[in-house]
């Protein structure tokens, strides 16, 4: 499937002048289906009202409520400033799978049914 790897995602920069509320909206929109890894990947200032480090795809029309599941893999994953780790519509819309706890911040692998409830927000659009 598809892959994030070897990536930096920003949620905002200070230094760029976009203003204190400015702040991307999700740093990686994971996809309506099964498959995509993010592999050895840092996250930075997702720490804004409205911005998470993982989030997952809206299509009007496709999925309006309660849909969901698909699985997504995660490993070597880091945080700095980003206490805004993942942001979805509703529960169990995706199945984050920790493949070496460094999603979670824990040494045990979690999915999102078992992970530490800090991991999710969920936001209503």
């Amino acid at each position: 499937g598809a892959a994030v790897v070897n990536s930096t995602l920003v949620g905002h920069v200070d230094e760029l002048l976009l203003g204190d509320d400015y702040c991307s909206t999700r740093g990686v929109i994971l996809p309506l289906d099964d498959g995509m890894s993010v592999l050895s990947s840092t996250f930075m200032n997702f720490d804004r009202p409205g911005c998470t480090a993982i989030g997952v795809a809206a299509i009007d029309g496709t999925c309006k409520e309660r849909c969901g599941g698909w699985g997504a893999r995660f490993s070597g994953i880091q945080y700095y400033n980003s206490p805004h780790k993942a942001g979805f519509r509703w529960e169990h819309e995706v199945n984050l799978v920790d493949l070496d706890g460094s999603l979670t911040g824990t040494q045990t692998i979690h999915t999102t049914e078992r992970a530490p409830r800090p991991l999710i927000t969920y936001t209503s659009k």
